[in-house]
């Protein structure tokens, strides 16, 4: 999950947590791309505005990459 908002992360977080899923968060783009390079997610939550590294910007390095998994936006 990829949100700048703290709230957001956790709350987001302890929902699907509690639901049984792992769940690791980054607070921007670019500390999104730097997870990818030790995990490979099953699902992505990305919000599109973010400081340093936007959802767009991410989902333009993931079309490039060899990551395959679906992304789901989320914004306000």
């Amino acid at each position: 999950m990829v949100d700048d908002d703290p709230s957001i992360l956790e709350t987001v977080q302890a929902i699907l947590e509690g639901e049984g899923y792992s769940v690791v968060t980054a607070t921007n783009g670019r500390e999104a791309l730097q997870v990818l390079e030790r995990v490979t997610p099953f699902l992505m939550l990305l919000d599109m505005r973010m400081p340093v590294l936007d959802g767009w910007g991410v989902a333009a390095a993931l079309r490039g990459s060899r990551h395959r998994f679906p992304v789901i936006v989320m914004t306000a």
